[in-house]
């Protein structure tokens, strides 16, 4: 549980920064609102770190990275992930990007 609290305070600014942006960022700067996606993606993907959720070894010639092994950090994450990603295709310009279904049909 000090975990998930280390780690969300060490991405909280930057998520409040990037999030304010992309709010108030017009909408027709499609281009830098999914630069700022990708930046926000990143930045919560490289905190995780040195909070120790990943960890890396070498076995023989081989390197191997590896995830906490916490149930409960993991339904924590996925969860929020879920939830972000229904908040972002809630915004027409971001779903439009989307391909539903059959990839051979026409777009609209």
């Amino acid at each position: 549980m000090e975990n998930i609290l280390e780690y969300s305070l060490r991405i909280l600014p930057g998520l409040i920064l990037i999030s304010s942006v992309f709010i108030i960022m017009p909408k027709k700067q499609l281009s830098l609102r999914i630069f700022l996606l990708i930046f926000g993606f990143i930045l919560i993907r490289d905190a995780m770190t040195p909070v120790g959720y990943w960890s890396f070894g070498l076995y023989e010639q081989a390197m191997w990275l590896r995830f906490i092994d916490d149930s409960y950090l993991l339904i924590v994450l996925g969860s929020l992930s879920i939830a972000i990603s229904v908040l972002l295709l809630r915004q027409n310009d971001l779903r439009k990007l989307v391909r539903w279904g059959n990839p051979a049909s026409p777009s609209s």
